[in-house]
């Protein structure tokens, strides 16, 4: 393990301030690129290299299993993969998790409970509704299911539905529909993943023999992203952290980005109050970005409501300036974005895998896309799907194709139950069969089958539809254009 010496001879002013701080709490403001993991891991190296905590009384949490991962590489590279090991570096809900596995008996689940996919939420969400006579045809699954989640990360169920009298009615069953759907989760010994966080504060609130262990052990408490907490969590820090206070948090309220599931940036405005006593330090100094590109980044963020004033700022050279251009609309952002593309790699030698495009939504990929098909510039969609490549998209083009080329049997096949028809598997084979005895293309094996009276009469009523569909379109095709496109 480093020595104290050696772990923040390079560190900043702040950023030591930071690692050097011991008992009670502590807020890091760390702006984007101002090395804030370096900062917090290395906290954790100095706690044990001070002997002020051993490795097992430390708990650092942060949102996602990667950032995770990357935090105790970080701890073992400054003491020693043995150490690392020791220190409890993992997710809000994996911690969770791994306290429920222990002591869930208390509150009337058995140790053994499986965790609910959304597909068995789904199915749990139906058959509530099947129960509840009169009620089905009236709500969506998917709505109340988004409810209920949003209610588990807030810590209570609150009112979701005030814009119009059809949002006013999930508020009024809203209740029985929650209660109804735990109920279901526990006749099952299951939990679904927004259970993990609320079922722990329920656990430590009933049985506080169990928070006492989980205080006893975990003595140091470390969260990373801070800005993403929502309620339910921020409780859970608490309930931990309580009465010892050594908690030490690191967020940016600029760069939450969890709001859709409940993340709270006014949380890190609470502290203050909840934690008295609490020491703030900012990390300002960005060590990634240009002044040109934080000035920008700083003019946008100033607008932001009810933040904690901070300002960006880089040692580095002032840096290309940026380019700021207005276009009319999606299709015109796209063109402009490949020709500003083609100039830069015409001009630099550049290489298409040497640029990237970023944007906010995954709605806003198609003009995109297009426009660097028709560019010939060959790409790659990152974290998400390409658009040509998505279900409903492949579902139009099938139908298209089909309109083109009525012996498209891949496209046929594709769209037959697109939407339902009632077609089955054994009618499909039927057709196969039929082509295969007698070689026959399939439309024709199709037509045959119509024919003979050996397929239900609503499987034959759905063909029939289809294929009527199919030459309605066909024929206003050929009107429009002469010919089917």
């Amino acid at each position: 393990m480093l020595s104290i010496k050696k772990l923040t001879e390079t560190l900043k002013p702040e950023q030591r301030d930071a690692v050097m701080h011991s008992a009670g709490p502590l807020l890091i403001v760390a702006g984007a690129g101002s090395g804030k993991t370096r900062v917090i891991t290395t906290r954790i190296a100095r706690l044990m290299a001070a002997k002020e905590a051993k490795a097992e009384n430390i708990l650092a949490v942060t949102f996602t299993n990667k950032a995770a991962r990357e935090m105790r590489e970080r701890v073992a590279q400054l003491t020693s993969p043995k150490a690392a090991k020791a220190v409890t570096i993992s997710t809000f809900h994996s911690f969770c998790l791994q306290i429920l596995r222990k002591d869930i008996e208390h509150i009337g689940y058995r140790r053994n409970f499986s965790i609910a996919t959304e597909g068995d939420k789904r199915a749990m969400v139906r058959r509530v509704l099947d129960d509840m006579d009169g009620v089905k045809e009236s709500f969506k699954p998917e709505v109340i299911l988004d409810a209920i989640t949003s209610a588990k990360n807030a810590g209570g169920l609150e009112s979701r539905f005030k814009e119009d009298e059809t949002k006013k009615k999930y508020d009024k069953w809203m209740p029985s529909f929650y209660d109804a759907y735990q109920s279901a989760l526990r006749a099952s010994n299951a939990l679904d993943f927004d259970d993990f966080i609320g079922l722990t504060i329920q656990l430590w609130k009933d049985h506080p023999e169990a928070l006492e262990r989980a205080r006893d052990q975990f003595q140091f408490v470390m969260v990373d992203e801070f800005q993403d907490t929502n309620r339910a969590q921020y409780q859970l820090i608490q309930m931990l952290a309580n009465p010892r206070n050594n908690l030490c948090v690191v967020g940016d309220d600029d760069q939450s980005i969890y709001a859709w599931r409940g993340a709270e940036p006014s949380i890190m405005r609470d502290l203050e109050n909840d934690f008295p006593g609490l020491k703030v330090v900012k990390l300002e100094q960005n060590y990634r970005s240009t002044p040109n590109i934080l000035n920008a980044a700083n003019a946008v963020i100033a607008r932001n409501t009810g933040r904690r004033e901070k300002k960006l700022w880089s040692a580095m050279d002032a840096g290309r300036p940026i380019d700021h251009i207005i276009t009319g609309d999606d299709e015109h952002e796209a063109k402009t974005a490949l020709e500003w593309l083609k100039l830069i790699r015409g001009k630099t030698n550049a290489q298409w895998k040497d640029f990237a495009i970023l944007y906010r939504s995954n709605t806003q990929s198609r003009p995109i896309e297009i426009a660097l098909r028709q560019g010939s510039v060959p790409y790659q969609v990152v974290g998400g799907q390409d658009f040509y490549e998505r279900a409903e998209v492949r579902d139009i083009v099938a139908y298209l194709k089909l309109l083109a080329n009525p012996r498209d049997e891949a496209s046929f096949l594709r769209i037959v139950n697109m939407p339902r028809r009632g077609i089955g598997d054994a009618t499909l084979e039927k057709i196969h069969a039929k082509c295969l005895e007698q070689r026959m293309p399939f439309g024709k094996a199709m037509a045959a089958v119509l024919s003979d009276g050996s397929i239900p009469k609503d499987t034959e009523n759905g063909l029939r539809s289809l294929l009527s569909c199919l030459a309605h379109h066909r024929k206003r095709l050929r009107e429009r254009h002469g010919t089917v496109l």
